[in-house]
């Protein structure tokens, strides 16, 4: 339908202002379709430095699906010096999707790697490409600049691509990191390398992979445990006994503090299909946490499971969450002010008390008591969210015992929306989301609960990493 379409989509194209926010959606139609006659356009668009960042974001991941063209490669390096760093990671990303670059574009990518007084966060999806090329030095030297923990991680994933003994022996050797998002970004790396070898090598290797797999899974913590569940379901491993270490850590871990790496183990006895999960997989569908029970019966339904009944229960069910305080929430008003002083600048997000009053009062509580302030945000997508808060990890994994229920309205998620990170429902907590653009696929699935008044263009310059400084609540 989108290719019946292209005629309409190009001469829209052709024919809107470069500076109208509707460019962006037809920039992104136009990759989906990936015609090489496209190239020329998409190309102008990331050129055009007076073009909104969100519009060339959009462009730089339309030519990876156009990276075949040579004259998209071309648009894609000189993207890399791009002064806005969301444009330049946006083009490294795709970059770093050409499976055989040339000489000429691997050196564009070391220089890129390589250039002083960048924001890493521009060139760190290049590493990967380094790592596959030979260009370990690179990969190295990049690392050596930076010491933020995010940074160092994301050396150590690009490590997944290399092919040298050293840079594996790095990779076990951190797999068992004190720092939860080394250890886990090893044990990507591992799960890569794992990945790359033919038969023959894995025999040999098995024992020795297993071994920091399964460390990383007893470790049970949130963030190891969810890297290696899934490589586990490998028969390699299952021939080890993998599926019952699966079911012990499971069994040591409680939700709703535990849910991601519990519905992680929860795929892996699915997807390993030896006929002993069946019976684990079932007492979990029928009874627990809503999350898990949906795991479980989606593990369930995509093998035969003829004679079991497990959506009788449905997956609705009460969990507990943090009681709302209407006395603190009438104190703070129905529209109060969150502001965050960032690395950035301030940004100013006006809560809605009526729509979100658990969450609002969940968030009014830890930024007026100082647990935000110098809390990272963890994650950042070019013109999709920045988002942080996680007080208890500062990773991304964290959150409290006791959540907050999911609040969902009819509110959607426009340019400098507001909501609230989820595991499934009622597993909301601490941490949030605010977006770059119209984000219409998180409606009614995410809480809403503000929007930003001021700072919208300090939301954009955010990268990952950055801090929150100080947090807090004005009425």
């Amino acid at each position: 339908a989108l290719r019946e379409m292209l005629p309409s989509i190009r001469s829209a194209y052709d024919g809107i202002a470069p500076t109208d926010p509707a460019l962006a959606s037809l920039a992104r139609a136009l990759g989906r379709t990936a015609d090489p006659q496209d190239t020329g356009r998409l190309s102008a668009t990331l050129g055009n430095a007076s073009v909104d960042w969100r519009t060339r974001v959009n462009a730089a991941a339309s030519l990876g699906a156009l990276r075949a063209q040579p004259a998209a490669r071309q648009a894609l390096v000189a993207a890399l010096r791009d002064a806005n760093a969301h444009v330049a990671a946006a083009a490294a990303t795709s970059l770093a999707r050409v499976e055989t670059p040339s000489a000429e574009e691997v050196q564009a990518a070391v220089a890129a790697a390589t250039a002083p007084r960048r924001p890493w966060q521009a060139s760190a999806p290049l590493l990967p490409l380094l790592a596959r090329t030979g260009r370990l030095d690179a990969v190295d030297a990049w690392g050596q600049r930076v010491a933020d923990p995010f940074a160092q991680a994301n050396v150590l994933a690009a490590y997944g691509a290399a092919r040298t003994p050293a840079s594996l022996d790095v990779l076990f050797a951190r797999s068992g990191d004190a720092d939860p998002r080394l250890a886990a970004a090893a044990v990507e790396g591992l799960r890569a390398r794992w990945a790359a070898l033919d038969t023959t090598a894995r025999d040999a290797a098995a024992d020795r992979y297993y071994a920091a797999f399964a460390s990383a899974l007893s470790r049970r913590d949130l963030a190891t445990t969810t890297a290696a569940a899934p490589v586990l379901s490998d028969p390699a491993f299952v021939r080890r006994n993998s599926a019952t270490l699966l079911q012990t850590v499971y069994g040591q871990m409680s939700a709703p503090e535990d849910i991601e790496p519990m519905v992680e183990i929860i795929g892996a006895l699915g997807a390993i299909r030896d006929g002993n999960e069946v019976e684990f997989l079932v007492g979990v569908a029928l009874t627990g946490h809503p999350a898990l029970r949906l795991a479980a019966r989606n593990a369930l339904n995509e093998r035969l499971t003829e004679g079991i009944d497990v959506s009788a229960n449905g997956i609705d069910g009460a969990t507990e969450t943090t009681g709302i305080d209407w006395p603190y929430l009438a104190r703070v008003g129905a529209r109060p002010h969150l502001v965050l002083d960032t690395d950035r600048g301030r940004v100013v997000i006006e809560m809605d008390t009526e729509s979100a009053p658990q969450t609002v009062q969940t968030i009014s509580v830890a930024a007026a008591s100082g647990r935000y302030d110098g809390v990272p945000f963890h994650r950042v997508v070019s013109n999709f969210v920045v988002q942080g808060g996680d007080f208890f990890r500062r990773d991304g994994y964290g959150g409290p015992a006791v959540p907050i229920r999911s609040e969902f309205t009819r509110r959607r998620y426009g340019t400098g929306t507001a909501g609230i990170a989820s595991a499934g429902k009622d597993t909301e907590g601490v941490q949030f989301f605010v977006t770059h653009s119209p984000t219409p696929h998180l409606d009614g699935r995410y809480t809403v609960f503000g929007r930003v008044v001021a700072g919208q263009d300090v939301v954009d310059r955010l990268l990952q990493g950055d801090l929150i400084r100080r947090a807090h609540i004005e009425r």
